[in-house]
């Protein structure tokens, strides 16, 4: 709706004098003049006022039934459910050439996995003086599990941070480089951990019956076609990024290096089962054959709550490794078949594709990338410093310059590769409050601190280089301390939460 007022106004003034000289003849040589002069005044005022209100109505209509004739067959397709949340079709009704209906049920993959929908659930939260103590821990926030989601980034007192824990009862927070926020902040979420990809399907059935009818029991009869996927949103990133000078350019942020926050399907499953045949007069009926002998849904609801159960599913293919761009690198079939992909070119081009080879099995090298960023794939790629890298090339625009009595190798472990930004600490025993932490940089010292949440207890740390002998005792079962280890070389810190009952 729009008002709009205006006004003009207008005021003339114009004043005028008319001179006019009479004469006439009077015999023998005498001519008399007669002179007159006539003022004149002129003035004039207008005004003109409007108000007018102007009321646009848009009414969009929801597409109810599509219907195709062609040469006497008629089909139709009818959207009988809609998704509350992203007015996405859920069930469309199909008339076939039989006069029959099937029916196709999606399920949007957010109702599972809450972080793939609508980021306008909690962008702009805000909580005032929350208080994260050293572990990045902050409790004093009511209801967190419903404000907050994991991967939500934070303004924090003019910092930036990232949430990556969510429990009932608390929040964890971690600044950009990996160190946790600590401190009291009035807090803000600045960007949805959220990932607004709601439109993403988890299932689709297609039965020969209504699935609204029995949409609560997750029952559905008359199965034609069923399929799932699984998504994760936790995922490698590139195992040649510790080459980066110097190491502290790492962050162990998992929302920052890419290894969490970006949701992708992982596994596509088909549900293996018998079909109904017929023998109708020695021929097939196509019109009832084929249908599922039993069915059970991969993704079931159930008081509010949505569960997987994947019994009777096995997955078709399975996508093993994403680069931090988002580009397919590995997959698998059912049979444990592997196809990789490398890409170049500031990766935006594949420059190799491989059948029945994993991604750690299949390198190029084109030198056409060096220099591209920090952390470019250094995928069987030379890496000494000393490369002469030439423009003069037979292909592309670059080309490697071997002079005499000078060589350039490439070295590459054909192994598996479990990259952790960080090189990894991990608890190697734990038994009766007596446990390890082992790790590091082979050759560095890990450094170590706590400290005491609850109770008083008796700690005990022996420092033998990559090796963290940790005794813990009090004989309070309820008693924790936040233990922090830092691997000097690296930067990368760890917190663990040791218990009289072991490690956690």
């Amino acid at each position: 709706m729009i008002y709009d007022t205006r006004e003009s106004t207008c005021h003339t003034i114009a004043p005028s004098i008319g001179v006019n000289l009479d004469f006439f003849y009077v015999p023998p040589f005498f001519f008399p003049f007669v002179p007159m002069v006539w003022p004149g005044w002129s003035e004039e005022r207008t005004q003109f006022r409007s108000g007018v209100i102007t009321k646009v109505v848009q009414r969009f209509g929801i597409l109810e039934e599509t219907i195709a004739e062609d040469l006497g067959s008629k089909v139709s397709s009818k959207n009988l459910a809609y998704d509350s949340q992203t007015g996405e079709v859920l069930v469309t009704q199909t008339v076939t050439n039989f006069n029959d209906s099937k029916y196709t049920l999606n399920f949007p993959g957010y109702w599972f996995y809450k972080s793939m929908g609508l980021a306008s659930k909690n962008l702009g939260v805000s909580q005032s003086n929350v208080f994260f103590n050293n572990l990045g821990i902050a409790t004093n926030i009511s209801n967190p599990s419903i404000l907050f989601t994991e991967g939500d980034e934070i303004e924090a007192g003019g910092q930036r941070a990232w949430i990556v824990t969510v429990t009932p009862n608390s929040i964890t927070a971690m600044r950009k480089d990996g160190t946790m926020l600590n401190g009291t902040f009035d807090i803000k979420v600045i960007r949805s951990g959220y990932r607004n990809v709601q439109s993403n399907l988890m299932a689709t059935i297609t039965t020969l019956e209504n699935p609204l009818d029995n949409f609560g029991n997750n029952t559905f009869n008359k199965m034609l076609e069923a399929s799932a996927i699984e998504y994760s949103n936790g995922w490698k990133t590139y195992c040649d990024c510790p080459d980066i000078t110097p190491p502290s350019a790492l962050s162990t942020n998992p929302y920052v290096n890419g290894t969490k926050g970006i949701w992708k399907p992982s596994k596509n499953y088909a549900y293996l089962t018998g079909r109904s045949a017929t023998d109708y007069n020695a021929n097939s009926n196509i019109r009832r054959d084929g249908v599922m002998t039993s069915f059970s849904p991969f993704y079931k609801h159930s008081g509010g709550i949505w569960a997987k159960d994947q019994q009777g599913w096995t997955y078709a293919s399975e996508v093993t490794e994403f680069d931090p761009y988002g580009q397919e690198l590995e997959n698998k079939d059912a049979l444990d078949r592997f196809s990789a992909a490398t890409f170049g070119y500031n990766q935006s081009q594949a420059i190799s594709v491989s059948s029945n080879s994993k991604y750690r099995e299949v390198g190029v090298d084109n030198f056409e990338d060096y220099g591209w960023s920090n952390c470019a794939d250094n995928h069987f790629k030379f890496k000494q410093t000393t490369l002469n890298i030439s423009s003069t090339a037979h292909t592309g625009s670059k080309s490697i310059k071997v002079s005499s009595g000078n060589r350039a190798v490439l070295e590459r472990d054909i192994e598996e590769c479990n990259y952790d930004p960080c090189l990894g600490l991990g608890v190697s025993s734990s038994l009766n409050g007596v446990y390890d932490i082992v790790g590091g940089t082979p050759g560095v010292t890990l450094s170590y601190s706590w400290q005491i949440l609850t109770g008083t207890p008796a700690i005990t740390i022996t420092n033998n280089g990559r090796t963290l002998n940790i005794v813990h005792t009090n004989g309070i079962s309820s008693t924790t301390a936040g233990i922090t280890v830092t691997d000097p070389a690296t930067g990368c810190t760890y917190s663990f939460i040791a218990e009289n009952s072991g490690a956690q």
